[in-house]
């Protein structure tokens, strides 16, 4: 009987090694599993991050949520997104940073500022270092009378006459009093901006006035860097909106 008791005794320490050393293998298992092992079919994510501009949201179609959404709900986004100039304007940097603080906004409805980005003699006034020049020193207001129109006119390859009438209009006026034309014309990017046959191209259009006026498409533009928006833009598949 004690040899009886012993062998049962032996077999219940065995069976409780075993079952101990199934624990601690299940519990090692555990500790080793890769957070992204998990994920099974729905395979990797990248999390978007506020400021973190190489990660943005993704749907499940692979197009940015952002850019996706501002197609859904404006026309006027979505009209442009299409057009070169507006995908090439996008990964100017002068214009992303105008966007973001607003200061392009009022100039594109101003009525003064849209008569004259139509006409030669302002675009090549505008895309001269001279024009610049003198206005910070003297104001736009004073530029009629000052005593080096002419050399502002060769500078811009312009006769004289023709700078005079440009400066002498009604339009030229109107624009030189107000007060973002005043501010802008000493921003470096509003001055690289006007060199740019994209914006130009795009100024006068109305439904770019309207989207660039639009928080939704400001937000946008800050939320990621120029080049990755044109990239996530011309990457999107746009027959689907």
């Amino acid at each position: 009987m004690a040899q009886g008791n012993m062998r049962k005794y032996a077999m219940l320490i065995a069976v409780g090694v075993v079952a101990a050393g199934a624990l601690v293998s299940v519990s090692l298992q555990r500790n080793t599993i890769k957070p992204e092992d998990t994920q099974g079919a729905i395979g990797k994510r990248d999390v978007y991050r506020e400021g973190d501009s190489a990660k943005v949201a993704v749907d499940q179609n692979g197009a940015p949520v952002a850019v996706r959404e501002l197609l859904k709900s404006s026309p006027e986004f979505k009209a442009l997104a299409k057009d070169q100039a507006f995908q090439s304007l996008l990964a100017d940097k002068s214009f992303a940073n105008l966007v973001k603080d607003g200061a392009i906004a009022g100039l594109l409805r101003n009525d003064a500022f849209q008569t004259l980005i139509k006409q030669s003699a302002f675009l090549a006034l505008t895309r001269n270092d001279a024009f610049y020049q003198l206005a910070a020193n003297n104001g736009l207001a004073n530029l009629e009378n000052s005593p080096q129109l002419a050399a502002l006119a060769s500078a811009a390859g312009l006769n004289q006459a023709a700078l005079v009438q440009l400066v002498s209009s009604n339009a030229f006026h109107s624009l030189a009093n107000n007060g973002a034309m005043a501010s802008l014309s000493k921003n470096e990017s509003f001055q690289q901006l006007m060199r740019q046959d994209a914006f130009v191209a795009l100024a006068h259009q109305a439904s770019f006035a309207s989207l660039v006026n639009q928080a939704s498409f400001q937000s946008l533009v800050s939320s990621y860097s120029s080049q990755q928006l044109s990239h996530e833009l011309t990457s999107t598949n746009l027959s689907q909106f």
